[in-house]
């Protein structure tokens, strides 16, 4: 089962040395859903090696994160979630303009990049320089 995460109880202290992936997505969103499985499959496969992936749904029902969840349990990251007003106003603050859009932190919480739209591939290339050789290269 996943776990939410209110924003207001947010925690960061344990990623500390991890490569972080925060994954804007949304419940309506075709292009996030596709591109869900393939996140999954890298969760898998680096977690161990220290990746660790955070949901941020957007503009989506408590209600409809739920049953999307229980219906992928594969997908057991944790999810960030603001009920109101669905972490529309994180989004926006964060300029958050296409869907889906991840942010790829590097094990010094630095921000190496910001992948918008449906790359899985851009992703996986992405995590596996960070974990392995350190910042991705541009």
């Amino acid at each position: 089962m996943y776990q939410v995460i209110s924003v207001r109880l947010l925690n960061t202290a344990k990623w500390k040395g991890k490569v972080v992936v925060v994954d804007f997505w949304g419940t309506w969103c075709p292009w996030c859903l596709k591109e869900a499985p393939d996140i999954s499959n890298l969760y898998v496969k680096y977690h161990r090696h220290g990746l660790e992936v955070v949901g941020v749904p957007v503009l989506s029902s408590a209600a409809s994160v739920q049953s999307y969840r229980k219906a992928h349990p594969k997908e057991s990251w944790p999810q960030i979630f603001n009920r109101n007003p669905g972490n529309g106003a994180l989004a926006q603050k964060l300029g958050i303009r296409g869907f889906p859009t991840q942010f790829v932190i590097d094990r010094h919480g630095v921000l190496r990049h910001i992948i918008v739209g449906y790359a899985p591939r851009v992703l996986a290339a992405d995590v596996q320089k960070l974990l392995h050789n350190g910042p991705a290269a541009r």
